[in-house]
């Protein structure tokens, strides 16, 4: 029964690691591209992309991590896949109007980049983060809590 239990707490563990790997690697892809280290970037917004396929800012930093290199068929390729996988998300939409510039599509350059007007990146919930927007009590912080609510799939905690 011992061994059991040990078991299970190992594996709860790993799954608490696991969840935080995620945004580790988001904001380790940020820290690598803003230093010059733009191939470490790439191989974290990698790993998120990995560990999250169906979210759009791993897709979104390594995207904007191409932009970076001059890549820009490899910017649009993966920013148009963090547009489709949620076409409100300001800041995709940005970075893609810039990767249609790069390739010389001025028009669709400049539908994306008015698409992307005042964007904001977004970044994985984490605890600290979390634990932070429990104490925030004016009103934009409260639409803040209510929309990471929302987009962590827990609408019932965004009222």
């Amino acid at each position: 029964a011992q061994a059991t239990q040990g078991r299970e707490e190992s594996r709860r563990l790993i799954r608490g690691q696991e969840s935080h790997e995620r945004q580790q690697q988001q904001r380790l892809g940020e820290a690598l591209a803003e230093s010059g280290e733009l191939a470490a970037a790439a191989a974290a917004y990698r790993k998120v992309i990995e560990l999250l396929p169906g979210k759009p800012e791993g897709y979104l930093g390594l995207g904007e991590v191409r932009l970076l290199q001059g890549d820009y068929a490899a910017a649009r390729d993966a920013l148009e896949r963090a547009a489709a996988l949620d076409p409100a998300y300001r800041a995709s939409r940005y970075a893609l109007g810039l990767a249609y510039r790069g390739l010389g599509r001025l028009d669709e350059a400049q539908r994306e980049l008015a698409l992307g007007l005042d964007a904001q990146t977004r970044y994985l919930a984490d605890p600290l983060r979390q634990e932070i927007q429990r104490y925030a009590v004016n009103l934009p912080a409260l639409r803040n809590r209510a929309a990471s609510m929302l987009y962590s799939g827990r609408p019932d905690l965004s009222a």
